[in-house]
């Protein structure tokens, strides 16, 4: 029975002495009223309770079992029993103890935000006070427990002999003891003398006082740095600084590494969220090596540049703006990444996106791109670029056209135009004044019409076209030849290149018609045999050839083109032309003589039919025999030498129920090398009845394999129970064991094999390794994983790593070492997982600067 009511305290006290579900309701109306003075509360009170309710008129109290509920303004209260005393405007709350000795129904209270459950509750709904035992309630991150409490009017929770802690467990596994305590909700919690417990153990850690933040809003504050020593840089003091927020959106975190021996470096990090508009983050850093008494060591300097910026899908349907940079010196990540994937990262990128359409015509983009090698420092700026296109659209045709188009109506008009901006340096020079004055910029449009595509025969097309295109630079160059000099080697050496600054525009009109055939060739053979499980094999051949021819037209167009004469000291008359923007971002509008190419290429894939051995269906299943194998080149009949390109394969297959994964590639030169290995107009298979000379190839063969209770989860999609370290900063830990470890697949092993072979001169290189990753969880809560590899060409261990990591509920153990080599280092560490209490850990670690 689930009795309710919705009622004022006044009404609560009929002229009735029962109502329960086991007693009779009196429906005589002769029991006397009882004359009390009335007690009457703001607000309504509504109650209600699924065994049963009684109501003692003369103590005025009314008593609910079962599943009770009160609700009074914003309060909440649940609980097996509540007695509610009408003269004293109080509530009573607790549980019972079932017949098997169980307690069930503990109270809950709640009011807005607060909430939390204790053994007994006594609460004043006048003067908003109570007094609660053996209560736990949720503090931020973090868990109160108190033998005694109260609670004050004005929401304060004084606490006599509590604990706090982070861990969720019903007994938790560590607390700071409080002798007492005063929690202010949604601000902070103060003690006084307070002392650390792990495994109910007291530890001899004893503080005058406690203090712990316990607001949903950001406060700036002290970041206390770790310690430690290194044997090449010294004592050192890491990561201390101070926190800033500068609202609800954005913060500031700027921090300081100092070692003893004379290494500093400064960190600035900021993080952003505007919800539905968009996030992000920067991340700054900048150090001094030093090594103060050690007068072999060259002082350099390392710097890091990281931004991520990503807007939502719901901010704006036609503008975007993203971000992903990430910019540092090519011995950054040699020092002071933890990250082996970035250790033995060659290159690096960056790229910073703006784009806006207006309906389906018009779109600007705009963009800032990096990239950068890390073995030889060389670093490539473009910023920035901006292009601005009108797609293509057919000016002679009218919205309401209808039937098949007349030839002038498959006129198709378009238009585009950009600025570019270039700068090529290196890592360390990239923030010095010389680099801004070594940039390359220009400016294009073009304005093609063309004519849709001409078919024949179905897979033949014929395009003509008719284009302008201009460009724009803010200098030019002249050449020359000193007016007397006595030449000893190459006239060529000694030409001299004068840049002209001035704005200059070139344009011109040009004139071109390409021609493309891409047929599709099929063969398929059926088996006959009745038994064999092999039922239809298909071949599909996809040639494909191109032809692309421009005039020359440089004698209608304005000249571009200059001649430089040689000296008559050489004893011969000679001269040579060239572009006053050779070399120049966009070069020439118009080229001299005709320029044209064929292009070929032939694409191959291979599959079949089969019946599976355990399938009684009679269905065949296609399996792919040969992924793709595809060759191309192409052929310039307009220049003197070297006509053809090189020849270019790739191709893919998968093996054994695609449980093996291969790919490979290579490039093939039909021309032979001289001495000094540069390719001559000679043909290779003249020079030694070979056909093709092999100037690149690369194999790799991948495979993968996991328990099935990790492939369940992947065909499922089921997400798997992540345990977080919550670390809240980008330290070197979190760069080690990242943020989440996954403790659900019970092991994984990936096995890659790569070979590769060059050799465009006289001199090749090859490359020959296997690497090993993968990963073991021994139980729930212990996760051994590792990567390794070996290089079959120097006879030698790749980089190898090994990671440890136990979950112990409310803390975390992790370790991870390299065992040997150049990165020889480990790091052991035990932590809390609340972010509030990143400071409360213990770490033990080896750098690789020790190696040094």
């Amino acid at each position: 029975m689930e009795i309710k009511a919705d009622t004022t305290v006044d009404k609560l006290f009929p002229d009735t002495v029962l109502i329960s579900d086991t007693i009779q309701h009196d429906t005589t109306g002769m029991v006397p009223k009882t004359k009390s003075k009335k007690q009457t509360l703001e607000s309504q009170v509504r109650y209600s309770s699924r065994d049963s309710m009684i109501t003692a008129v003369v103590k005025r109290k009314l008593y609910l079992y079962g599943e009770a509920q009160v609700y009074y303004e914003d309060i909440e209260l649940k609980a097996d029993f509540m007695e509610f005393d009408m003269n004293n405007s109080e509530v009573t709350a607790m549980s019972l103890t079932d017949t098997s000795g169980s307690v069930t129904g503990k109270p809950v209270f709640k009011k807005g935000d607060e909430t939390f459950e204790s053994d007994t509750i006594r609460y004043n709904f006048k003067t908003k006070k109570g007094l609660i035992k053996n209560i736990v309630t949720e503090q931020g991150e973090g868990y109160l427990h108190s033998h005694i409490t109260k609670r004050l009017s004005n929401g304060h929770i004084h606490i006599k002999n509590g604990k706090y802690t982070t861990c969720n467990a019903e007994h938790p596994h560590f607390y700071i003891g409080l002798t007492k305590a005063i929690a202010i909700p949604d601000d902070k919690i103060v003690s006084g003398p307070a002392y650390f417990v792990m495994e109910d153990i007291p530890l001899p850690l004893i503080l005058p006082f406690g203090f712990f933040p316990n607001s949903k809003r950001r406060s700036a504050g002290i970041l206390f740095p770790s310690y430690g020593e290194e044997r090449t840089r010294g004592f050192f003091l890491k990561q201390g600084g101070l926190y800033i927020p500068f609202s609800d959106y954005m913060d500031l975190v700027l921090q300081a590494d100092v070692y003893l021996r004379g290494t500093i470096g400064i960190i600035a990090k900021s993080s952003y969220n505007w919800k539905y508009h968009f996030s992000g983050g920067f991340d700054f850093k900048y150090y001094w090596n030093r090594i103060k008494d050690d007068f072999d060591y060259r002082p350099y300097n390392d710097y890091s540049i990281v931004w991520r910026h990503t807007q939502s899908p719901k901010a704006n349907p036609t503008r975007t703006f993203s971000a992903n940079v990430n910019i540092s010196k090519a011995t950054y990540s040699k020092n002071y990444s933890y990250d082996l994937e970035n250790y033995l990262r060659n290159n690096q990128s960056s790229s910073i996106l703006y784009s806006k359409r207006w309906g389906s015509m018009f779109a600007l983009n705009v963009t800032a791109t990096h990239t950068q090698d890390n073995i030889s420092g060389n670093v490539n700026l473009n910023l920035p670029n901006a292009s601005f296109k009108v797609n293509r659209f057919y000016p002679f045709r009218s919205k309401n056209m209808s039937g098949k188009p007349r030839w002038f109506e498959n006129i198709q008009l378009s238009y585009d135009a950009g600025i570019q901006n270039k700068i090529a340096t290196t890592d360390s020079t990239i923030l010095k004044d010389l680099t801004l004055k070594n940039m390359q910029n220009g400016f294009y449009h073009n304005i093609p019409v063309s004519m849709a595509n001409i078919r024949l025969l179905n897979f033949i097309s014929i395009t003509p076209s008719l284009s302008y295109k201009g460009v724009a630079y803010t200098s030019h160059i002249e050449k020359s030849f000193p007016d007397s000099i006595l030449f000893t080697n190459s006239p060529e050496s000694y030409v001299q290149t004068d840049t002209i600054y001035g704005l200059r525009y070139a344009h011109a009109i040009n004139s071109s018609i390409s021609i493309s055939a891409n047929p599709k060739i099929y063969g398929m053979f059926q088996s006959t045999r009745p038994n064999s499980y092999i039922r239809a094999v298909r071949h599909v051949i996809s040639p494909s050839a191109g032809f692309s021819f421009s005039p020359d037209v440089s004698s209608l167009m304005p000249n571009y083109y200059h001649t430089i004469r040689y000296p008559r000291s050489m004893g011969r008359v000679s001269e040579k032309t060239y572009s006053m923007f050779e070399g120049y971002l966009y070069g020439t509008p118009v080229a001299r003589g005709s320029v044209g190419a064929i292009s070929l290429s032939l694409n191959n894939n291979l599959e079949m039919k089969v019946l599976s051995k355990n399938d009684t269906t009679g269905e065949p299943k296609k399996v792919s025999i040969l992924d793709n194998l595809n060759f191309s080149s192409s052929y310039n009949p307009f220049v003197d030498t070297l006509r053809w390109n090189d020849i270019s394969m790739n191709g893919a297959t998968r093996l054994l129920n695609n449980r093996i994964n291969v790919t490979f590639g290579g490039s093939f030169s039909p021309y032979a090398l001289d001495e000094a290995g540069n390719k001559y107009n000679r043909s290779h298979f003249k020079e030694t009845r070979k056909l093709v000379r092999l100037t690149r190839f690369n194999i790799n063969i991948g495979t993968a394999f996991q328990s099935g209770q990790g492939k369940k989860s992947e065909t499922t999609g089921e997400t798997s129970d992540k345990e977080q370290t919550q670390t809240t900063d980008y330290d070197d830990e979190s760069e080690v064991f990242g943020d989440y470890v996954d403790f659900d697949i019970p092991w994984s092993l990936r096995i890659n094999y790569s070979w590769s072979y060059n050799k465009p001169r006289n001199t090749k290189t090859i490359s020959h390794t296997i690497d090993l990753s993968g990963d073991l969880s021994l139980t729930k809560k212990w996760k051994i994983g590792g990567r390794t590899g070996y290089d079959l060409v120097n006879k030698e261990v790749t980089i190898t790593n090994i990671s440890i990591s136990r979950d112990l509920h409310c803390w975390t153990m992790q370790m991870s070492a390299v065992p040997f080599g150049p990165r020889k280092s480990y790091v052991f560490t035990i932590n809390a997982k609340s972010a509030m209490l990143r400071d409360l850990k213990w770490d033990k670690r080896k750098s690789w600067w020790d190696n040094l």
